[in-house]
């Protein structure tokens, strides 16, 4: 393995380097591409993800656009037939078979409560009872009743009540709680109660009011209710009050769902009207909504943690006009199933990323080598021929072409410092011959001087020892000057 370099970060060898270079402009592009693609993929997936759900929102609001014109033009259509105008009259309708009763509407209404079994203790309705405590209601009820059985039998609607203009409900198809009560009495605080009293205001001039869909407390059916004025020769005859289920817009809306995806209509009231069988919700429960539910938007998206369904999801929500109340619809993917293709390709090229990596590791090391290894056998040579080796065979190197120059060279260089030091050696044993020619002749000399200086040197000894006796006085006293040129000959 290559030692690091400073700060433990690079490699020193070239090899090292070579192969962290590869390996890097092999990984980082394959690192961002994939990256890019993962984003692009997932954004992708949410656009047309989110492009679906506005759709589906889109035909969905449409759909209960119609829907509701279709079931308002129904109680508008047959609040204007004679068999409304009639049965709800004064003179001749239920209205006056009511009062006919009796002339306490209270009275009345308990008599009519317990011919039909309504109420606490009431036995079941007992047809002889109502024929002999109210004939004339009775006359009215064969008359009319089958009419609007048949009507609820071809409508949106499962129950329809009838208000005189004092606010007492006179009739009711399928004979639950609010009949013949007053809705400024005992069921005063009810939906129905509402919206009468608000078409019977002398300062409403709408000729239809509609109440949300809420949990009744009277009947304890979860309902929406659409009461429309009933005029007769243009007055005021009282009210009909149509009972709207929630299965009719459940139906519109459940339509398009499925197991990958999630619908929810929700009331102005935020109160659940549809919804898919997995919700976590019951129809009516009030559900808590996510903060990017912005109820005011009429079509947006928007990716939540938690959403209707209770998990992580795509969402895409807005208003839906339900006559002068907004509803909210909310149609979810789960994101699990929302990036299910897009995480199964992207587990698909993360596998064969990490398939590719040693291969691509593979491919620079070769890489790698096939660049480090002429430069290393070069090196090689350069050391030998260092070390004197001016006889080694230079590698055979044809490319790349740089390194071909760079052994060409070596072998140019090769060359001359060989051809240089055999000049080198060829003029060092010239001087070696000249100097053994010349300690020759320096023996020679030697020789030739040994010889004279022994022949002179014994004559030489006699005529020192002559100068040294004379000098002594062995010839008599000398002078001074005779004494100096005898030492002068002695000391020469």
């Amino acid at each position: 393995m290559a030692s690091l370099g400073i700060g433990g970060l690079a490699p020193k060898g070239l090899h090292g380097r070579l192969l962290l270079a590869f390996a890097s402009i092999s990984l980082i592009p394959l690192l961002i591409v994939s990256a890019t693609f993962f984003l692009v993929l997932v954004r992708n997936v949410e656009t047309e993800n989110f492009t679906t759900l506005q759709f589906v929102n889109e035909a969905k609001r449409s759909e209960l656009r119609q829907y509701l014109q279709f079931a308002t033009r129904q109680a508008d259509a047959l609040s204007k037939t004679n068999i409304v105008r009639y049965s709800i009259g004064e003179f001749y309708g239920f209205s006056y078979g009511f009062r006919e009763i009796s002339s306490e509407p209270e009275e009345a209404a308990r008599i009519l409560r317990g011919a039909f079994g309504i109420g606490a203790g009431a036995a079941v309705a007992d047809r002889d009872q109502l024929i002999r405590t109210a004939l004339i209601y009775d006359n009215m009820h064969s008359q009319f009743h089958s009419e609007y059985e048949d009507f609820l039998a071809t409508s949106e609607y499962d129950n329809l009540y009838l208000v005189n203009n004092e606010g007492r409900i006179v009739y009711s198809v399928l004979k639950d709680n609010y009949l013949a009560t007053s809705v400024y009495g005992s069921v005063e605080n009810s939906p129905v109660a509402a919206i009468v009293r608000e078409l019977l205001s002398t300062e409403n001039q709408k000729p239809i009011v509609f109440g949300d869909f809420e949990r009744d407390p009277v009947t304890g059916q979860f309902a929406a209710y659409v009461a429309v004025k009933v005029d007769f020769y243009s007055r005021p005859s009282g009210v009909v009050v149509f009972r709207l289920p929630n299965a009719g817009v459940d139906a519109i809306v459940q339509s398009e769902s499925n197991e990958t995806g999630h619908i929810f209509l929700l009331s102005s009231r935020h109160l659940v009207l549809s919804q898919s069988h997995t919700s976590p919700y019951e129809i009516g429960e009030r559900p808590a909504l996510h903060r990017a539910f912005t109820e005011d938007t009429l079509s947006a998206v928007a990716k939540v943690d938690v959403g209707l369904s209770g998990h992580a999801a795509l969402a895409a929500f807005g208003r839906v006009g339900a006559f002068d109340k907004n509803w909210f619809l909310v149609s979810e993917v789960p994101t699990e199933v929302a990036y299910a293709s897009a995480d199964t390709l992207i587990r698909t090229v993360l596998t064969l990323a990490f398939l590719a990596i040693p291969i691509l590791f593979f491919i620079a090391m070769r890489l790698a080598r096939s660049a480090t290894n002429p430069i290393l056998r070069i090196s090689n040579t350069a050391e030998a021929i260092a070390d004197g080796d001016l006889n080694r065979s230079m590698p055979r190197i044809v490319q790349p072409i740089e390194l071909k120059r760079l052994i060409d060279s070596f072998a140019r260089m090769r060359d001359a410092v060989r051809a240089q030091l055999e000049q080198i050696n060829a003029n060092v044993k010239s001087i070696e011959e000249k100097n053994s020619q010349l300690e020759e002749a320096d023996r020679l000399k030697d020789t030739f001087l040994a010889n004279p200086s022994h022949e002179l040197r014994t004559p030489l000894n006699g005529i020192v020892g002559i100068s040294e006796t004379l000098s002594a006085g062995a010839a008599g006293e000398l002078t001074e000057r005779q004494r100096s040129q005898l030492q002068l000959i002695t000391f020469s």
